[in-house]
């Protein structure tokens, strides 16, 4: 019986199920590291073993898994990366882990942006094609400093979901001016068409819409004011 010829694209999908990990994908042409943006690490197919040679690459990049994970720890603790000059923090690391410790400098500039980078991917591959509502929340930290945090939830009627702090800025003051610039300063043609889905969403609920403003409160906020004069002329 013939021997079943496999598609490239299957090839790479087995290859990815090796690494068994989120930083490993594919594009059906390429493997793709997104820690260390490993890029175009095209497979050779030859009758030696392709995921070998595919290692060999990695493991001839500077990255390391414990660093990138030491990084990932720490930003998500809140714990600030110039503890890890800290001697007895730096030995009881080593100790315990048998592993050495990062430079400071090192893990800033090597691997906090990798961790951002997948952060961003995460949050995309949550909210997928699901509607999402953008919450914009100004605060002031203890330093006097004001900022804006930008916050995105996917909507899910079957399930709850949790927000996710997609950016933070730093401004001079809070005011409406100041939050615009989290915003591109003209539109993002790539982005029209849905721009004008919601346009056509809007007008077709603009009745429900208006309705819905005109109940709220006049005295919490002027912006309500604003909106219903916008709305009812």
């Amino acid at each position: 019986m013939p021997k079943v010829k496999i598609s490239q694209k299957t090839k790479l999908q087995l290859h990815q199920r090796e690494f068994e990990g989120e930083l490993i994908t594919t594009d059906n042409k390429i493997l793709y590291c997104r820690a260390c943006e490993k890029k175009n690490i095209k497979i050779k197919f030859t009758k030696s073993a392709p995921v070998q040679k595919v290692l060999s690459e990695f493991s001839n990049n500077s990255f390391s898994q414990f660093s990138f994970d030491l990084c990932q720890a720490l930003l998500a603790a809140d714990i600030l990366l110039w503890k890890l000059t800290k001697p007895t923090l730096r030995n009881f690391i080593e100790k315990y882990t048998q592993c050495k410790v990062p430079d400071e400098s090192t893990v800033r500039k090597n691997y906090v942006k990798q961790c951002y980078d997948l952060s961003i991917v995460n949050i995309t591959d949550n909210i997928q094609d699901n509607f999402a509502w953008v919450s914009i929340d100004e605060t002031q930290d203890y330093e006097g400093r004001f900022n804006a945090n930008c916050i995105v939830v996917s909507i899910n009627k079957n399930e709850p979901s949790l927000p996710y702090l997609l950016a933070v800025e730093q401004f001079e003051t809070t005011n409406s001016s100041a939050v615009s610039g989290f915003f591109p300063p003209k539109p993002i043609l790539t982005r029209w068409d849905t721009w004008l889905c919601a346009v056509s969403c809007y007008t077709e609920q603009l009745k429900t819409v208006r309705n819905v403003v005109n109940i709220f409160d006049l005295t919490c906020a002027a912006s309500i004011q604003i909106a219903q004069d916008v709305l009812n002329t």
